[in-house]
């Protein structure tokens, strides 16, 4: 994996995104987004972050 340099600036916004492994088309199972909503509001209870928008897109290549 590359070695980012990467700026922290308390209270700052970053824009984020995310791709499955190999792009392998997990989100057009209600289960599996549910699943990455879990994943999503555990890490918030370890580590507090606000998510202002989201988008899961199941057929984006």
């Amino acid at each position: 994996m590359p070695n980012y340099r990467r700026v922290y600036i308390p209270g700052s916004t970053v824009f984020l995104t995310w791709v499955t492994y190999c792009r392998t088309p997990l989100f057009h199972e209600p289960d599996n987004i549910n699943l990455l909503r879990q994943a999503v509001q555990q890490t918030q209870q370890e580590a507090p972050f606000k998510i202002v928008a989201a988008a899961i897109l199941p057929d984006h290549t």
